[in-house]
């Protein structure tokens, strides 16, 4: 007969985490990066016992979702917002993807480290994800920058999973899984940590081949016919410069860690002053140059087991793509596939509405939107409104973005919020005032003003049918 432990009251599910370090890793944390290293007692000796009879990946997983970056690349889509948090097809958030995928591969245990403009995010992981986890030792923790004694915030992305070192020895897992918030992709985790195991490896990363030209800031790798990695370079020099049919093997910044070997990749890393602190610009290239055992596996999609698709939104041209794929007959990216949901919180509004001579073709619509005019080939996302005589094609409009009547808006991201008078055009040839932008491939990002430099003339107030 089984022996069932005792439950315990499960903990807060959504919380900041401020909890002092309680081990010799404490100095480190808070002291000076360059402090000699000491001898720590190995996370299998850390390890407590948990309520329950199997192992199972929520045990001994921990993920940690990277969310910290300043999106500078978006422009004024960042202005208000993370990137994790930026809307995407109508109705979810970036960093919906990873949760989701955690969430379908088993891991339960979850820390989101945050730093740059992280209201939003904060709001939505408390609204969207908080309860749906409710078994005891589930949760999103929130990791948020903690001023230390000689820097104030994340310098990098290892440096996050450093100065967390002591929470993540608290939860003492077997392995860390590392995650990006802005990738959007269906990835089983649980193969790829299964295939870690299954090999004895100290690292294992996902990658998928691509045009070299295209490889942009992240890492590229060859590998042997076994897969295991032999050398790992972040951006290499000329990269942007390579013909289209020139082809690598591009990581996608999700590794799978050994934590002990973490741990100890970290440590050296942060006394490192010539280091930039980075996963792929640092600590792979050291876990080589250790003779860790590094493994690369190709990406493929958790439903189908086709070759994988996953797109990077740091950037404008990349974000409006992405969103433009969904519009295809048989979207890549299917969002409508039961065999692998992608999770949000959903809005209380009304269904869309469609009056007078509203219509829209080729379109996503979402709920709490009222449309006067023409929508073709664009995303409207959650209580937009589009006024008579309008037409609108080939453009992402994000939540609650009131168009006027007889506008004209072609290839464009309207930012969130926005309003636009009557007889607005928005296209490449238009006059834009800052923040307003037009990409190097011709989309129009049209938002509102920094903070304070508005007026309630920017809020919707006429009425737009007519």
């Amino acid at each position: 007969m089984r022996r069932h432990m005792e439950r315990q009251d499960p903990p807060p599910l959504v919380r900041p985490l401020h909890a002092p370090a309680r081990m010799s890793d404490a100095n480190a944390v808070q002291g000076t990066s360059a402090a000699t290293p000491v001898a720590l007692p190995r996370i299998n000796d850390l390890r407590r016992p948990v309520p329950c009879t199997e192992t199972r990946l929520e045990e001994d997983v921990l993920a940690v979702i990277l969310t910290s970056g300043d999106g500078t690349p978006l422009e004024a889509l960042t202005h208000w917002r993370c990137m994790a948090a930026l809307p995407f097809a109508g109705l979810y958030r970036s960093i919906d993807f990873a949760l989701s995928n955690c969430t379908n591969s088993g891991i339960r245990r979850v820390g989101v480290a945050t730093q740059y403009k992280a209201h939003s995010l904060i709001q939505h992981l408390r609204d969207g994800w908080s309860r749906l986890w409710p078994g005891s030792g589930e949760s999103i923790e929130l990791w948020p920058a903690q001023r230390c004694r000689n820097h104030d915030c994340y310098r990098g992305t290892a440096d996050t999973a450093y100065q967390n070192i002591h929470v993540i020895r608290e939860h003492a897992p077997t392995e860390l899984l590392v995650l990006a918030g802005n990738h959007l992709c269906r990835m089983n985790y649980a193969r790829l940590i299964d295939e870690h195991r299954r090999r004895n490896a100290d690292v294992t990363l996902a990658y998928m081949e691509l045009p070299l030209a295209d490889a942009g800031q992240s890492g590229v790798l060859s590998t042997d016919s076994d897969h295991w990695v032999r050398t790992f370079a972040e951006k290499p020099p000329g990269a942007n410069g390579h013909d289209t049919a020139e082809r690598a093997l591009v990581s996608l910044g999700v590794y799978v860690f050994d934590t002990n070997s973490l741990i100890d990749l970290l440590r050296q890393d942060a006394s490192d002053p010539g280091s930039w602190h980075d996963f792929g610009h640092d600590i792979l290239p050291a876990a080589l140059a250790a003779g860790l055992r590094v493994l690369g596996l190709p990406f493929r999609d958790a439903a189908t087991d086709d070759a994988g698709y996953c797109r990077d939104v740091s950037t404008v041209d990349g974000y409006w793509l992405a969103n433009m794929e969904l519009l295809a007959e048989r979207p890549r990216l299917d969002l409508h596939d039961p065999a692998w949901p992608i999770w949000t919180p959903l809005s209380q509004l009304p269904p869309a509405r469609f009056s007078g001579r509203g219509v829209a073709r080729e379109s996503i619509v979402c709920a709490g939107c009222e449309i006067f005019g023409e929508v073709r080939h664009s995303v409207l996302s959650v209580g937009c409104e589009v006024g008579a005589h309008t037409v609108i094609e080939d453009s992402v409009i994000l939540p609650n973005v009131r168009i006027g009547r007889g506008c004209r808006i072609r290839r464009a991201i309207v930012d969130a919020e926005c309003a636009t008078p009557d007889g607005t055009v928005i296209d490449a040839e238009s006059p834009l005032t800052p923040p307003s932008y037009v990409s190097p491939s011709g989309i129009v990002l049209f938002a509102l003003p920094p903070a304070g430099e508005f007026g309630d003339s920017a809020r919707r107030q006429a009425p737009l049918a007519g």
